[in-house]
């Protein structure tokens, strides 16, 4: 009895001393494993250093990583005095399109798509357009001097208390096309469809919206304001001003 005692307690030390000796060994080979990997990469990265290194003095570019990047479009410009600076430039640092032609008063889009600049107000005409709401009159004085751009000055008067003058140039949006804004003359109670031609330096802000009538005879040109920074006068929005008619 005390024999088998003694063999069972011995099977049981051996064992033990084998699982033992196996970890051991796993550990060893995990650490080996580790440490190759960390060989292999400071060979990589050494590599790379002294294509770097080789390339500077042979006055090469140094070896860069590539990284995938935007494809902004290519705009094609037949006459650049047609249009804003700004404008063609706000298309050239678009990305998703291919090409962007610009061809009087025509917008090309990829060779395909063609949309045509406002045909309102009428290039090189100078127009005159007035508003009042109980002491606030607003005069404003427009000239479209490309198809993209319109000359203004604009004057805001508070009877017996203040003024506010500005001359500027407005501009479309680079994609004024993707949706025309809806407002409502003020007079009428008619909705029409305009054209928002605006400016903005300094947060200081001026939107002119030109639209018209189409329904009637008569066919009005059609303006609101929005403009802020106007001294001691209020800022201007589409609910507290009226609409301006041509005078």
């Amino acid at each position: 009895m005390k024999i088998k005692s003694a063999l069972y307690s011995l099977s049981i030390l051996l064992l033990l001393n084998s699982c033992q000796l196996q970890t051991q060994t796993s550990d060893k080979n995990i650490i080996s494993h580790s440490s190759e990997n960390q060989e292999t990469k400071t060979e990589k990265n050494t590599t790379i250093a002294d294509a770097s290194i080789k390339d500077k003095k042979e006055g090469k570019p140094a070896t860069t990583t590539k990284v995938d990047s935007e494809v902004f479009a290519e705009v094609f410009v037949d006459n650049e005095s047609d249009y804003a600076t700004g404008f063609i430039d706000a298309l050239r640092e678009t990305s998703g399109m291919k090409r962007v032609d610009l061809k009087e008063n025509l917008m090309i889009l990829n060779q395909k798509d063609s949309i045509l600049f406002p045909a309102i107000p009428e290039l090189h005409k100078s127009m005159t357009f007035t508003a009042r709401k109980e002491d606030l009159a607003i005069a404003l004085i427009l000239k479209r001097i490309n198809y993209t751009s319109i000359e203004y000055r604009i004057e805001l008067v508070e009877f017996g208390k203040t003024s506010k003058m500005e001359n500027g140039i407005a501009d479309l949006a680079a994609f004024f096309f993707l949706g025309s804004e809806s407002d409502t003359d003020d007079l009428t109670g008619e909705n029409y469809f305009s054209t928002a031609y605006s400016t903005e330096k300094d947060s200081c802000y001026t939107n002119i919206r030109i639209g018209q009538i189409e329904s009637s005879i008569e066919k009005p040109l059609l303006v609101k304001v929005l403009k802020n920074c106007n001294g001691k006068i209020k800022d201007i929005s589409l609910d507290n001003f009226p609409t301006l008619h041509k005078k």
